[in-house]
């Protein structure tokens, strides 16, 4: 820094920037170049001083390493403790350990531009530069008047006293509100399976929460609470809700309103929560909360590794890859195409019941591995796509056993393709569309992601992710074409699907005829 004025401005800021007061820590800022000359604060990382000074190479080595992915420029250090404060500049402590953290930092392609010591980050306590010159030292202003401060409190920001105050905000709550809530969150997922709210009502309603949130209106009622947690039993809505309508990243009210029912979810929706308040802090560059968004995801979800993985290698927020980024603006833009089976208007009461009955006995014949009868049901859906071009058939009984049929594996993987050319054909699709109209809750989702995986074979990513999102919940083929699984070039996927549709027809016949 040029004067110990704006070094002591810049030391102040630091609580800020890591978003609380650090104590017995060691803290290492990297300041990206920016135009002009300027110089942006970028990855910023804190390690506890008594882990670093009990093996100060394995911790430098850790710490470069994040630092080798960024271009090179400046890095700050600085070493928070009162427990050790010095009487004069060359009585600074940790200076070994200190200058092999210096010397893994320059290898790793960087210049340590200044290295510093304070007791603690409160107003007018004294800080110590350990660049040997007399002097060379200050008072430090109050942080809560830094630059950092005011900026992080117009936007909304909380800087918390200690690092244990962040933690405690993914703490769960009482046993008696959590017994409350789990209750009340049991009888709105019963709710929904007898009429699902359509995806973009469930939207509206979280985006109206977040509103409220935006007034410091967090919602109180248990019942009220549950019907939002509810939503989260749906991926799709997970990654949907990270984003609101037209901006790119998360405001801060609505990672308020996820910490505030990450608390009193029941643990696997808690799970689905914590996955995304890590990606919405992830997507604000805010990786301490990410970090611990992560580690209150047990056992962890894909997303949340991927989050966790992110973190750890230190990647600029601003840098991420458009996939990434992308997959939850789109997933959120889908919400208006997105349909919810099980709506009266458009479905047949009666065939709720007859496709249950009808699911229950393919279950068994799959468990039992009866392939003649599973080979029958491959037969019927063959028939049906012959008359796809009249319709569906009349009776709901015949529709409930096409409808049952694609819930068993082997039969929704072999009827995607002709046994006659061994390729997904128009007359297939148009069938499975048909279908995924009149289909009852649960059972919609194995329609749709054979549409999706018809569409991929076409070439077209776009359609088949639509197709893929056309109903919630989501079914394990719709997944896979969602989150990339399947991303080979058009003729690959066509070929690999038809191959493995066909070994499935295949044995399935053979059983039939043993």
């Amino acid at each position: 820094m040029d004067s110990s004025n704006a070094t002591g401005r810049f030391l102040s800021s630091v609580p800020a920037v890591l978003g609380f007061y650090p104590e017995e820590s060691l803290i290492i800022m990297y300041l990206k170049p920016a135009d002009g000359g300027r110089h942006l604060v970028g990855l910023t990382m804190r390690l506890d001083l008594p882990v670093f000074a009990a093996a100060p190479e394995e911790s430098s080595a850790q710490t470069a390493a994040p630092l080798r992915t960024q271009d090179s420029g400046d890095v700050m250090i600085c070493v928070a403790s009162d427990r050790t404060e010095p009487l004069q500049d060359n009585e600074l402590p940790f200076r070994h350990e200190i200058d092999i953290l210096t010397a893994a930092i320059t290898s790793a392609g960087h210049n340590v531009r200044g290295i510093y010591f304070l007791p603690k980050f409160t107003e007018g306590a004294r800080w110590h530069c350990y660049c040997g010159r007399p002097g060379c030292g200050g008072i430090l202003p109050d942080p809560r008047a830094s630059m950092g401060a005011v900026s992080a409190a117009a936007s909304g920001y909380t800087v918390q006293p200690s690092r244990q105050s962040v933690q405690q905000l993914f703490t769960r709550a009482s046993a008696a509100d959590l017994e409350t809530v789990g209750g009340a969150t049991r009888r709105a997922l019963e709710r929904r399976e007898d009429a699902p709210l359509p995806f973009a009502d469930r939207l509206a309603a979280f985006d109206a929460a977040v509103a409220a949130a935006g007034e410091g209106q967090l919602p109180a009622d248990h019942n009220r609470v549950a019907d939002l947690i509810a939503c989260f039993a749906s991926p799709l809505f997970r990654d949907a809700c990270v984003l609101p309508p037209s901006d790119p990243r998360p405001e801060l009210q609505r990672l308020n309103l996820l910490l505030h029912l990450n608390r009193l979810a029941p643990p696997e929706l808690r799970r689905q929560i914590g996955t995304a308040l890590a990606v919405g802090y992830c997507l604000l560059g805010d990786y301490l909360h990410a970090s611990m968004a992560c580690a209150s995801v047990q056992p962890r979800t894909a997303i949340a590794e991927l989050v966790r993985t992110l973190v750890g290698s230190g990647v600029d927020p601003n840098a991420l890859d458009d996939r990434f980024t992308s997959y939850f603006r789109s997933a959120r833009d889908s919400a208006a195409q997105v349909h919810t089976v099980g709506a009266p208007t458009d479905r047949r009461p009666s065939l709720h019941r007859l496709v249950q009955d009808k699911v229950r006995q393919v279950a068994s014949e799959h468990e039992r591995q009866d392939d003649r009868a599973l080979r029958t049901r491959l037969e019927r859906i063959d028939r049906a796509v012959e008359r796809a071009a009249f319709g569906l058939p009349e009776h709901d009984e015949d529709v409930a056993e096409l409808v049952a049929s694609m819930t068993a594996p082997p039969v929704c993987i072999a009827a995607l393709v002709s046994p006659a050319s061994g390729t997904v054909d128009a007359d297939r699709v148009a069938l499975f569309r048909l279908l995924q109209t009149v289909a009852p809750p649960d059972y919609a989702a194995n329609v749709a992601g054979a549409i999706a995986v018809a569409e991929l074979t076409t070439g077209d990513l776009v359609r088949a992710r639509a197709a893929a999102r056309s109903v919630d919940p989501l079914s394990l083929l719709s997944e896979a074409v969602l989150h990339g699984t399947l991303t080979s070039p058009a003729k690959v996927v066509g070929d690999l699907i038809a191959d493995i549709a066909l070994a499935e027809r295949h044995r399935l016949e053979c059983a039939a005829q043993a």
